[in-house]
C-alpha cells in the first residue's frame, strides 16, 4: 500500500494499530546516497575493522537521507474451528502481511525556522530511477518527518525568538556611521513617543533613506529591525517590540497579554512541530516511546481522501482506538526486522533519533536500548558460513524458498504486491518479512542453529552462540543430549538440573517481545501463539485461551520428578527421562531399548519436519540469530548489539 501526503493522516492511525499488534515489523530503506569507493583511491590490501566501516557509514548517513521507507507488519490469524464437542481445532497459523510503501520529503516547514542540510549521489540517483523510482515523490507526494533532536531544535528555536535571547548584540564600533545615526534617532523617537503618545503602538520604519520617499515609508532591512529589537531589549524594558514584514512595532508591555502571547506562539511552534513528525510517529510506536504528544487532530482523516473526519469521531472511535494504541506501544514492542540491516539503522538513527555517536560499540548500545530485539535475515542465511562470503541477496534468498509450503504467508487485502518489483523500499520489506517467517521455520526444521563443537556460553563472548553438545546450567542452543532428564521437547533449552530454574522467559506473543528477568511468564503476558509450546499434561485437560492453547498449572500425568511437557499432547519424548540404555550395575553392558524408547530415539535422529509456524522467541533459535548484524567485508562480519554483559 502507497502512502503519500494526502493519504498518510487518515491511514496513521491504522498503521499505528497494525504495529502495536504485531510480533514483528520489517523494514527496508531507499536512500540518496550510499558510500562508494572513490575513483582513484588505491584500494587497502586488508578488511576494515567494524569501525572503519560504521565510520565510513556514519560519514554518508550525515550527508544523505532516506527518501523512501519500506514497513510490512505481520499479523497471526489463527483457526477459530471447533470440533463436534466444543473443543478448539488445532491448525496451523496464518501470517498475513500488511506492506506499507512512503516516500519521505526532506523539506521542512518554514514556521520551524530550523535548516536540514542533504545531497544527492549521482550513483544512487541512477540506480533508483533505473528501478522505477520517481525522484520528484518526495517533494510533491512525500511524508514530512522530524528527528527527534530536530524536534528538539525546533522548541528551542522557538523559544529564543520570542524573548530574542537567541540573537547576540550587533557590536558596532566608530566607522558605522549610519548604523549608529539611525539608532541615535530611533531611540530619541522613542523617548518622545513615550511622552506624547504611550497609548498607541509606535510603527518604526527605515530613516536612511527617508528623504528620498516622501510621503512613503520606506521598508526596514533586517539589519536595521535588529538593531531596533536590540535598542528595546537594552534600554527599554517595560516595552516590546514585534517584527513585521516591513516594520517593527513597539508598545508597552503588558504582562497579562504578554504570556497569552507567547503561549499562543508556542503554541503554535508545538503544532508545527507535531505536523512535521510524520513519519516519525510510527518510529516512536515501533521503539516503545510515548504516543502522549499525539493527539486527535493529528489522527482523525479519512484514509481515502484524507478530509477531516471530526463530526464522525464518535463512529470511528477515534480516541479509544488511540488510548489503545498508546497502551501497547507503551507496554511492548514488536521486533525489528531487516535485511543487511547495518548501512539501514544508521541511517535509521540519524533521520529519526538524532546524531550518530562516535564509535560502532556506543552505536550498538543505543541501537538496542532503542530496540532490543533485532533479526537480520542476512545472518540468518549466511550463519555459521565460511570465508568465503554465500550469496545472500534478498532476491537470492527469496528464490531458495520459492515452493516452500510451510508456514502459510499472505498479502491481507488492500496490500497487494503482485505488480510490485524490487528496490521498492515497500516491496523489499514484504520479502524480508517473509523471509524471515520462511527461513526461520526451515532451519528450526533443519537445526542449522545447533553446533555442537560451539564454546560453553559462559565462557563465550557472545550470549547469542550456540551452546555446547553438552548439558549446561544456561539456556542455549545446544545440540541436545536425549539422555539428559533436563531435556524439554521442542524447546531446544537445557533446565537447570540443579537449581530447577530456567532462563528469562521471552515470547514471541501475537503482539509483541516482553521479558521477565526473574525467569517467569508475566502474568500479564500473552502466552506464544505457537501451538503446542504449553506445559500440558493430560490431552483432556486441554482448553482454548485467548487464541491460544493452554491449560491449568497442574499436570495429571507427570511421574514423580518428571518435568511437564511442552506439547499439547502426550509423545515419546516424554520418555527420554525414563530411558536408561546402562545397565548401572555393568556400564560396559547396554540394554536392548523397548520399542517405544527406540521409536523415540529414531525420531530424535531423523531430521525434523518442517512446521507450520516459526519458532518460538523463547527457543534458542532466536539466542542465535538475534541481534547480529551481518557485515561482510569486515574482519569481524558481524556486530552484536547485545554483547554479553550488556544491559
Amino acid at each position: 500500500m502507497d502512502i503519500d501526503r494526502n493519504t498518510f493522516k487518515g491511514n496513521l492511525l491504522p498503521i499505528l494499530e497494525r504495529v502495536a499488534d504485531s510480533p514483528f515489523v520489517s523494514i527496508d530503506c531507499e536512500m540518496s546516497g550510499v558510500v562508494t569507493k572513490a575513483k582513484g583511491v588505491e584500494r587497502q590490501p586488508l578488511q576494515q575493522t567494524l569501525q572503519q566501516r560504521y565510520a565510513e557509514v556514519k560519514e554518508a548517513a550525515e550527508k544523505y537521507t532516506i527518501l523512501q521507507i519500506g514497513l510490512t507488519c505481520v499479523t497471526v490469524r489463527e483457526s477459530d474451528e471447533v470440533d463436534e464437542s466444543g473443543r478448539y481445532i488445532q491448525r496451523d497459523p496464518q501470517y498475513i502481511l500488511h506492506p506499507y510503501n512512503f516516500n519521505l520529503n526532506p523539506l521542512l516547514e518554514e514556521k520551524l525556522d530550523i535548516e536540514r542540510i542533504f545531497s544527492f549521489q549521482s550513483g544512487a540517483v541512477d540506480f533508483l530511477m533505473r528501478h522505477g523510482f520517481q525522484m520528484d515523490r518526495p517533494f510533491t507526494h512525500g511524508v514530512p518527518y522530524l528527528s527527534r533532536a530536530e524536534a528538539r531544535d525546533a522548541k528551542r528555536v522557538a523559544a529564543e525568538l520570542l524573548n530574542k535571547s537567541g540573537l547576540e548584540d550587533l557590536q558596532l564600533g566608530p566607522e558605522h556611521v549610519d548604523a549608529l545615526g539611525f539608532v541615535a534617532k530611533t531611540r530619541a523617537e522613542i523617548i518622545e513617543w513615550g511622552r506624547i503618545k504611550f497609548n498607541s503602538d509606535l510603527h518604526v520604519f527605515s530613516r536612511h533613506c527617508a528623504s528620498n520617499f516622501k510621503g512613503i515609508n520606506p521598508e526596514l532591512t533586517r539589519f536595521e529591525q535588529r538593531l531596533v529589537h536590540q535598542l528595546v531589549r537594552a534600554e527599554f524594558p517595560d516595552l516590546i517590540s514585534m517584527g513585521k514584514s516591513s516594520k517593527v512595532v513597539i508598545r508597552v508591555k503588558d504582562e497579562v497579554k504578554e504570556k497569552q502571547r507567547v503561549a499562543s506562539r508556542l503554541a503554535e511552534a508545538d503544532r508545527a512541530i507535531k505536523r512535521q513528525t510524520g513519519f516519525r510517529w510510527i518510529v516512536d510506536a515501533l521503539s516503545g516511546r510515548s504516543l502522549a504528544n499525539l493527539t486527535m487532530d493529528l489522527v482523525s482523516y479519512d484514509p481515502q481522501t484524507g478530509a477531516r473526519n471530526d463530526f464522525n469521531q464518535l463512529v470511528f472511535g477515534y480516541q479509544s482506538r488511540l488510548d489503545r494504541v498508546r497502551d501497547r506501544t507503551r507496554t511492548s514492542q514488536p521486533v525489528l526486522v531487516g535485511h543487511n540491516m547495518f548501512t539501514d539503522l544508521v541511517y535509521f538513527y540519524k533521520t529519526f533519533v538524532g546524531p550518530l555517536p562516535d564509535t560502532v560499540e556506543e552505536f550498538a548500545a543505543k541501537i538496542h536500548e532503542h530496540f532490543p530485539l533485532i533479526v537480520d535475515t542476512k545472518y540468518m542465511a549466511t550463519h555459521n558460513c565460511s570465508d568465503i562470503n554465500p550469496a545472500s541477496s534478498l532476491e537470492e534468498i527469496d528464490d531458495s524458498l520459492i515452493g516452500q509450503k510451510k508456514p502459510f504467508v499472505g498479502w491481507a487485502n488492500g496490500h497487494d504486491m503482485s505488480d510490485k518489483t524490487p528496490h521498492e523500499a515497500g516491496y523489499d520489506s514484504y520479502v524480508t518479512a517473509r523471509i524471515m517467517i520462511l527461513l526461520s521455520a526451515k532451519l528450526e526444521a533443519a537445526g542449522k542453529y545447533i553446533d555442537g563443537n560451539t564454546p560453553n556460553p559462559q565462557t563465550s563472548s557472545s550470549p547469542l552462540q550456540s551452546a555446547p553438545s553438552t548439558p549446561t546450567t544456561e539456556c542455549g542452543g545446544s545440540a541436545l543430549d536425549p539422555t539428559s532428564a533436563n531435556f524439554i521437547p521442542g524447546s531446544h533449552c537445557h533446565r537447570n538440573a540443579h537449581a530447577g530454574t530456567e532462563a528469562p522467559f521471552i515470547s514471541f506473543t501475537r503482539s509483541h517481545l516482553q521479558l521477565d528477568p526473574h525467569g517467569e511468564r508475566p502474568d500479564s503476558a500473552p502466552a506464544a501463539f505457537v501451538p503446542g509450546n504449553v506445559r500440558l499434561g493430560d490431552p483432556a485437560e486441554v482448553v482454548r485461551s485467548h487464541g491460544v492453547v493452554s491449560r491449568p498449572a497442574s499436570s495429571g500425568h507427570q511421574g514423580p520428578g518428571k518435568s511437564p511437557s511442552w506439547f499439547a499432547r502426550a509423545t515419546p519424548f516424554d520418555n527420554f527421562d525414563r530411558l536408561q540404555l546402562h545397565d548401572t550395575s555393568d556400564p560396559t553392558k547396554l540394554l536392548r531399548p523397548s520399542p517405544v524408547e527406540a521409536h523415540a530415539i529414531r525420531q530424535l535422529q531423523e531430521p525434523k519436519q518442517l512446521q507450520g509456524w516459526m519458532p518460538p522467541l523463547e527457543s534458542d533459535f532466536w539466542r542465535v540469530y538475534g541481534n547480529k548484524l551481518r557485515v561482510f567485508g569486515t574482519v569481524e562480519k558481524e556486530l552484536n548489539l547485545a554483547p554479553e554483559g550488556s544491559a
